[in-house]
């Protein structure tokens, strides 16, 4: 920029980046290159091209931005040509977007055919599963079942094992009770028994010591 006039520099500012697009094209630049450049590296590109002399100028043109007959039919040109490519660019979108839905419809519609294929494999499956464990549920609870009938009879034959041996118990302790209570009626009538006879012995000595008192006295008189 700073080897352009003041005037050029000037008149460079007012050059729109469709306009500096174009001439760069024109001057030979890949248009690919000059389409992905921002205004300041259009400006930039196209003042050292400017600076440089290898852009033909018109007469009269300040700057070569001056404007020409010849060059807005160029620039009609090439903005037709422009408007053409992004027809085309348009067109080949719109085709590859069509070609993408059709494949995503035909994506879509396979994995909907894979998940209800993979649905009603499932639903089987669950079914299967599902009679698997009732069959499985219904074995266990016949289990149970046959479990708790044999505990059941298992517990009364206890009980009355344990009845059995409370009544003998019972039978038993009342035996003894029965022997226990003879055996201190005796040793009571034994007692008695023998306190009779004591008491009938002292009787006996006392009688016969008062007889021999009666015979000591009939002999001292």
């Amino acid at each position: 920029m700073e080897k352009l006039s003041p005037a050029q520099q000037q008149q460079l500012k007012k050059i729109s980046d469709e306009r500096l697009r174009f001439k760069l094209i024109s001057a030979g630049f890949d248009e690919d290159m000059v389409f992905g450049m921002e205004r300041a590296e259009l400006r930039t590109t196209y003042a050292e091209l400017l600076a440089s002399g290898k852009l033909k100028v018109s007469p009269g043109a300040v700057g070569g931005v001056a404007y020409d007959p010849e060059v807005e039919k160029e620039k009609l040109a090439f903005e037709k040509q422009k408007w053409e490519a992004e027809q085309r660019k348009w067109e080949a979108e719109m085709e590859q977007k069509r070609r993408e839905t059709e494949e995503r419809r035909r994506r879509e519609k396979r994995e909907d055919e894979i998940r209800k294929q993979e649905t009603e494999e499932k639903r089987q499956r669950e079914e299967r599963e599902a009679a698997q464990r009732r069959q499985k549920d219904e074995r266990e609870n016949e289990i149970r079942r046959q479990e708790a009938e044999e505990r059941r009879q298992r517990e009364e034959r206890e009980n009355e094992i344990r009845r059995q041996d409370a009544i003998e118990r019972r039978q038993r302790e009342e035996r003894e009770e029965e022997r226990r209570r003879r055996e201190a009626d005796e040793r009571i009538r034994k007692s008695l028994l023998e306190a009779e006879q004591v008491e009938l012995r002292k009787r006996e000595l006392e009688r016969q010591r008062e007889i021999k008192l009666r015979m000591k006295e009939k002999i001292v008189r």
